[in-house]
């Protein structure tokens, strides 16, 4: 009969299973509130592609490693880890960034256009005020003129006098 696993051991792998249900309620709910906020998007950007990835080998490297283990916390470990990798890949990069018809996000933040706090649109970027601090997005060049009269029709006292 095979020994039974240390106690303090499933404690850990439950306690990893509520951590990753937990992190994709969090993340739900995120992405629940950020992307109606842009509208229809116009460009999205991923900028975290590169680290996905390698962040998704290292989950199926361990993935495969907790399958030739021990019988009894091989599945439970195997559903943490399917988990977090499912976390990897839902939770929202923070360097994505998108621009659409009703406003802008970056990372976890997304804000309609009259809710920036400050912005300005140069050449092919729209800069604004996301939580304090200066960020930017590429605005595509049919949608510029667009964006701009947004802007300046909702929140033109909150145009940034800064010049490039």
């Amino acid at each position: 009969m095979p020994e039974s696993p240390p106690f303090e051991l499933l404690v850990l792998i439950l306690l990893a299973q509520m951590i990753v249900i937990v992190g994709l309620a969090v993340v739900a709910r995120v992405r629940a509130a950020r992307d109606p906020r842009i509208g229809k998007p116009y460009l999205i950007i991923q900028d975290s592609r590169r680290v996905k990835p390698a962040l998704l080998a290292v989950q199926t490297g361990l993935l495969i490693i907790t399958l030739f283990a021990d019988p009894f916390p091989r599945m439970h470990a195997a559903l943490a880890l399917l988990g977090a990798m499912l976390l990897t890949w839902l939770a929202p990069g923070i360097d994505d960034r998108a621009c659409g018809e009703d406003g802008v996000y970056r990372g976890w933040y997304g804000r309609r256009y009259d809710e920036l706090e400050e912005w300005r649109l140069t050449g092919d970027h729209l800069r604004y005020k996301l939580r304090g601090a200066w960020t930017s997005v590429e605005v595509p060049a049919g949608k510029r003129a667009h964006i701009r009269a947004i802007l300046q029709e909702s929140i033109p006292d909150r145009e940034s006098s800064f010049q490039d």
